[in-house]
């Protein structure tokens, strides 16, 4: 073997074990994209900033208590509008009626993202909440909140208007 053949050679296995190491790369990568979803309910991949996909209006679609849902109880002839703005503010408008009498109003105030998956609404007149988001995708946003007194689990799940 003359020193061509062997440098053709060594060309070759250096080729194919870089063909290798790329594709262990490639796998790696796209394994721990698909595993480490950030929220419960996903999405476990999104271009799109957690900020972003937040930022805009919101109405209900579906609210969960204790597993059970309560949506057409809760939302029959009400309205609700949420808008987070991408500054960290946000305005709530609501209409509602009770025994034939309807109350309308808004909120408004501050939101910010807390620890593990959490966002924190601070309002303007009602003090603070925490809810822990289990979705949150451009036209989908979930969350989950245990009332501290009595356990119930309230999920409600928005989506983009």
């Amino acid at each position: 073997m003359n020193v061509s053949e062997l440098n053709l050679n060594l060309s070759k296995l250096k080729i194919n074990k870089m063909k290798k190491i790329s594709l262990l790369l490639v796998t790696i990568a796209m394994v721990s994209l698909w595993s480490c979803g950030k929220y419960e309910d996903g999405p476990m991949f999104s271009l799109r900033s957690k900020t972003g996909r937040l930022a805009g209006t919101w109405v209900y679609d579906k609210i969960l208590q204790n597993d059970v849902d309560v949506t057409s109880q809760s939302t029959s002839g009400n309205t609700f509008e949420l808008t987070v703005e991408r500054d960290g503010t946000y305005k709530s408008v609501y209409s509602y009626t009770v025994l034939g009498q309807t109350f309308s109003g808004e909120d408004t105030g501050k939101w910010e993202f807390g620890d593990n998956e959490t966002i924190v609404i601070t309002s303007d007149n009602n003090g603070s909440s925490t809810a822990t988001i289990t979705r949150l995708t451009n036209s989908e946003f979930w969350t989950k909140e245990t009332d501290s007194s009595t356990g119930d689990v309230t999920e409600v799940h928005y989506k983009s208007k």
